[in-house]
């Protein structure tokens, strides 16, 4: 039988505290008879913190995930995410009938790959030029945002006012121009980068649309892993959101140094996330600029489309959802993305692409530190670790 502090915990007749105290107490006297010591607890619902508190879990390699505050729904999304991890780290299971607490458990032990050539390459070009690889990551994406996205530059982005400042343009739908918040990890494992985007995430979310614009957030150790980026990385981003119950709250962008717009097949299955297909683009090419459509061919709006997406690190832009909608009432995709390509293709592939390779450090001729951004905008205050 169960003890009677379980069943009145369970029956929900204590305060929620008491009940949370002797439920974990339950818990780690049930881990003790089964000679599993390990135990991590989140007591939080469905969301940010509980996603947060099962990617940390799942980077640490060993033990107990109890989550009491978990429906069947939350704990099956979780499951489900394991097909999408490389399969060195995979390994977890559902906690057997007999648990005082639904949860997960460890079956392996999970293996960090090696650092990415890119990491090194990365900390190696900081010391050369005297900054630290975050402060030298965020020196180039912020020079990056300048150059491609705001009106200082290519302007791919009408609603990013600088390297400071996005949201802009949207007043007439409730949208204040907010501060962008430039976050980095050092991550090479799936489990630990989805920890370092929750980390940021969250604080995001739960600081409201006045505090952030949107995050862009550096991970170089994936600078040379575009296929694991796209066919790993991404999708476990879409299940995470959906999984938190956030896919109405925040948008995610996906960026990187190789980009390729994938396939249609691929786009089909996957369009979280990524850049139109050159057949969708040059449909908005014939709309508007059918001249352009003409002499454009497939490898021209592949490139420039791809190109849009092209960063001096692997990126995940997080943005608000609300905005996004908002900014697709303002504005035109077909008409934007045909703005875009023309610009793209009247700068030069050549010129633009050795502008990238020069920002990304990729080209000896950046020996100088990238002009940091004239104001900076705030950082997003540490998450609060889980006990």
């Amino acid at each position: 039988p169960q003890p009677l502090e379980l069943t009145l915990a369970t029956a929900g007749l204590l305060p929620a505290p008491l009940r949370a105290s002797l439920g974990r107490l339950a818990t780690e006297r049930w881990l003790a008879a089964e000679s599993d010591a390990s135990l991590s607890w989140c007591g939080e619902p469905r969301g940010g913190r509980q996603q947060y508190a099962f990617w940390r879990w799942l980077s640490e390699g060993s033990g107990t995930l109890a989550l009491p505050a978990a429906d069947q729904r939350a704990l099956s999304d979780l499951l489900e995410m394991q097909e999408l991890l490389p399969p060195s780290e995979r390994g977890f299971a559902p906690l057997p009938g007999d648990a005082p607490v639904r949860g997960l458990r460890r079956t392996a032990a999970s293996e960090e790959p090696p650092p990415a050539a890119t990491a090194a390459a990365a900390t190696a070009a900081a010391s050369a030029i005297a900054l630290p690889p975050e402060e030298l990551a965020r020196s180039r994406t912020a020079a990056w945002v300048r150059r491609t996205l705001s009106p200082l530059g290519l302007r791919f982005c009408p609603y990013t006012a600088s390297a400071e400042v996005s949201g802009s343009g949207l007043e007439s739908f409730g949208v204040r121009p907010a501060p962008i918040a430039y976050a980095h990890s050092e991550a090479g494992s799936v489990a630990s980068l989805l920890v370092d985007f929750w980390a940021a995430a969250c604080g995001m979310a739960e600081g409201g649309e006045e505090g952030v614009s949107s995050i862009v957030l550096s991970a170089p150790s994936w600078d040379d892993r575009w296929g694991e980026w796209h066919r790993t990385v991404f999708p476990l981003l879409e299940a995470s959101v959906l999984a938190a119950g956030l896919g109405r709250t925040l948008g995610i962008v996906c960026f990187h140094p190789q980009y390729e717009t994938p396939s249609d097949a691929w786009l089909a299955r996957h369009r979280f996330g990524h850049m139109h297909s050159p057949s969708k683009l040059r449909r908005y090419l014939r709309e508007h600029d059918a001249a352009l459509a003409a002499r454009s061919s497939e490898s021209d709006l592949r490139w420039a489309g791809s190109y849009q997406r092209r960063s001096p690190h692997a990126l995940i832009n997080v943005l608000w959802a609300r905005q996004l909608e908002a900014a697709e009432r303002r504005r035109k995709s077909s008409s934007l993305y045909t703005r875009n390509i023309r610009a793209a293709l009247e700068a030069g592939r050549d010129s633009l692409e050795e502008e990238r390779r020069r920002e990304s450090g990729e080209l000896t001729a950046e020996l100088a530190p990238p002009r940091p951004p004239s104001a900076s905008p705030p950082q997003l205050e540490p998450f609060p670790p889980f006990p």
